[in-house]
């Protein structure tokens, strides 16, 4: 049940959706409407509002219908134990549905890190990861050119980013500047801190070094992982990234198993090297 093609052509046929018309009706703002309420960082981190409560609830609400399905279900992380459960890939079931959220997303996202170029809309990585309790994650950078982590929850303390960088000291920002008309936070230096906004995004290059807080209470984050768009990758996370996380370990294999509904997960991958995403063509 492994091979991406036959693996989704099984949770096609069986799974049931609560929300497909929410997955349908995204509408978001052009970049001219939504800069005035952009948060500026630094150069590579932004926070922004995106869609509504009740469009990004319906989401979260899909996915963790998802997760509890019984259908083959791939960690996102599987070499933690501490967020597997609650979590899932939304490309396995909503890839269609997910790139006409990112297609809306790219104007703005191509005006914020220009850097980066023209973003893929058709080869991405999106995700929900759920914390709960007192834990957080480790020290990393993403295997993404861009992430954006929309956090899909209101009853919890804790849980910033915090991004630790040499690249961040570089960074000049002057917070008199309003030429952009984007708000900007105070001075950047080697270490920062994000907290999380409820039902807003925070976009960044995926190759900042991060973490989070520990959380209280219960959280949920979609992850988006974005690259860049060039002739010389087809389809990394649609091909052997995915082929990776579906090697390190899927939940629930069959469907009819007494134990569906169980922590069980195949681990015997996470020995196996992960894929590296080629570098920013600048």
């Amino acid at each position: 049940m492994k091979n991406i093609t036959s693996r989704r052509k099984y949770i096609d046929n069986y799974y049931n959706w609560k929300n497909k018309e929410t997955f349908n009706s995204f509408n978001y703002p052009d970049y001219n409407t939504l800069k005035e309420n952009i948060i500026k960082h630094s150069e590579n981190i932004f926070t922004f509002p995106i869609l509504s409560k009740e469009i990004l609830s319906k989401i979260k609400e899909e996915a963790i219908n998802f997760s509890n399905s019984g259908l083959p279900i791939i960690s996102p992380n599987p070499s933690s134990t501490k967020i597997d459960y609650g979590s899932c890939i939304l490309n396995e079931f909503a890839k269609k549905e997910i790139s006409n959220l990112i297609i809306t997303l790219i104007p703005a996202l191509e005006q914020l890190f220009p850097k980066v170029g023209k973003i893929s809309d058709t080869d991405f990585l999106a995700f929900l990861v759920r914390f709960d309790g007192e834990n957080h994650s480790e020290i990393h950078a993403d295997e993404s050119h861009l992430t954006v982590s929309i956090c899909l929850s209101d009853s919890f303390e804790g849980g910033e980013f915090v991004f630790k960088s040499s690249q961040l000291n570089k960074e000049k920002i002057n917070s008199n500047d309003n030429s952009n008309d984007i708000k900007t936070s105070n001075k950047i230096k080697s270490q920062l801190e994000v907290k999380q906004t409820p039902f807003h995004a925070l976009a960044f290059r995926g190759s900042l070094p991060h973490y989070t807080n520990d959380t209280k209470g219960e959280r949920y984050n979609l992850i988006l992982y974005l690259r860049q768009e060039n002739n010389l990758i087809n389809n990394f996370y649609e091909g052997e990234y995915l082929e990776y996380l579906s090697n390190a370990g899927i939940r629930n294999v069959e469907i009819g198993d007494s134990d569906n509904n169980s922590d069980k997960i195949n681990k015997k991958g996470i020995s196996f090297s992960i894929p590296s995403l080629p570098e920013l063509i600048v």
